[in-house]
């Protein structure tokens, strides 16, 4: 077996091993896998630090939420620009086949929520898309009832964690 061979060998075990304690720390499932293919990046010596120092562990995770939470900032300025230039219509909606009305929607959703609770902004766009394709469209439009629907799913998904 090739140095490399092992070294990807090794990256993989510590991989194993440190996603359930960036899951820990991060439930969502989207953020928690990112974040360990990020940690995954730095050397195996480090990353076996890591894995025996929590503190060093939060730290960098904190580390990786802050570049993960400037990227989606910048992503949902730049979808908020292209979506005030085109805001979608029930018309529009109504001209795609439905099973993509829904997946358009999500795409719009996601950056929004994601601006008012990055930590579960995943579920919460899954839980908003259960809902009427015209409230989601209201959704959309109103910051103030997009804010009290997050709201309402934080205090749900809260409620469930413990």
């Amino acid at each position: 077996m090739s140095t490399t061979d092992s070294s990807e060998a090794q990256k993989q075990m510590i991989g194993e091993r440190l996603y359930p304690l960036v899951s820990q720390m991060q439930p969502e499932l989207a953020f928690a896998t990112k974040i360990t293919g990020m940690l995954l990046e730095l050397d195996n010596t480090e990353l076996l630090h890591l894995l025996e120092s929590r503190e060093s562990l939060e730290a960098k995770v904190e580390e990786a939420v802050a570049v993960l939470q400037a990227r989606w900032t910048m992503h949902s300025e730049h979808v908020v620009t292209d979506q005030s230039k085109d805001p979608l219509t029930a018309a529009m909606l109504a001209s795609v086949p439905p099973d993509k009305q829904k997946q358009i929607i999500g795409e719009r959703l996601f950056p929004l929520i994601s601006k008012i609770c990055l930590e579960y902004a995943g579920k919460i766009t899954g839980m908003m898309l259960e809902i009427d394709n015209l409230e989601l469209l209201h959704l959309l439009e109103s910051r103030e009832f997009l804010e009290a629907k997050v709201k309402e799913a934080i205090a749900v998904l809260e409620t469930h964690k413990h």
